[in-house]
């Protein structure tokens, strides 16, 4: 597996933002990239909706009618685990400042599902996917801020015609899937100041707990996030 190196890092404490999903908008516009270069006949995409000769989207369910009946790559993300590299998930701390850094890797993959129809179709979008992905690996690990991307790719037989799509004008409609196991790595550093995010929320989810569940739960709102911790912690693991 091609990855980048296990860093700190400096990202503070966001809530809002789903490093996953900058992960699959990567692949996506990959996939929009490369096959903007491919011959007019041999599945061209085009930003012009008229002129594009496969759809390429995230968006589920696709409506046939509505993509009039063009191949299709629809990119999907798998479930997402922590990959649990260390007990804690402590990476960096610095007593002086306050301040806590937490970092795991996320186990995920990407699966695109190739649709033609035809299998020979469906099968050669499919395949230039696979063999694309290893060859532009750095760069989409860079655009996604995705630690790895595994070697094991794996590209699927062609499912049954009809087995997708039943009625319209072309019924026998194929899939050939891929799937890409990826690593993301989630950095987050907290601080105990008084001004910071996490207190806001630490002290929230700890007051929350403590109306559910109290036994000696930091209940005092003037709490340091590290006393919400160590209490929020030895009631956990008790």
């Amino acid at each position: 597996m091609g990855s980048t190196p296990l860093t700190p890092g400096s990202d503070p404490f966001n809530p809002d933002e789903d490093r996953t999903y900058r992960a699959l908008k990567a692949f996506i516009l990959f996939s929009k990239g490369l096959f903007q270069t491919r011959p007019v006949g041999h599945w061209r995409w085009s930003r012009d909706q008229n002129e594009t000769e496969i759809v390429i989207t995230s968006d589920v369910p696709l409506d046939l009618a509505r993509q009039q009946n063009r191949p299709a790559i629809i990119v999907e993300l798998e479930n997402v685990r922590w990959a649990a590299i260390s007990p804690s998930q402590t990476m960096q701390q610095s007593f002086l400042r306050g301040t806590r850094t937490f970092s795991d890797l996320m186990a995920t993959g990407v699966t695109f599902h190739c649709l033609g129809r035809t299998g020979e179709a469906a099968r050669g979008i499919a395949w230039l996917l696979f063999k694309y992905i290893p060859l532009f690996r750095r760069q989409i690990q860079t655009a996604g801020r995705i630690h790895g991307i595994e070697t094991g790719i794996q590209m699927g037989k062609e499912s049954k015609p009809g087995q997708l799509v039943t009625g319209g004008a072309w019924p026998e409609w194929v899939e050939v899937s891929l799937s890409v196991p990826i690593y993301i790595q989630e950095t987050t550093r907290i601080s105990d100041t008084a001004d910071s995010d996490f207190r806001t929320v630490a002290q929230a989810v700890t007051m929350s707990l403590t109306a559910g569940l109290g036994d000696g739960i930091q209940t005092d709102a003037t709490a340091t996030p590290s006393q919400v911790h160590r209490t929020v912690d030895r009631t956990v693991q008790t």
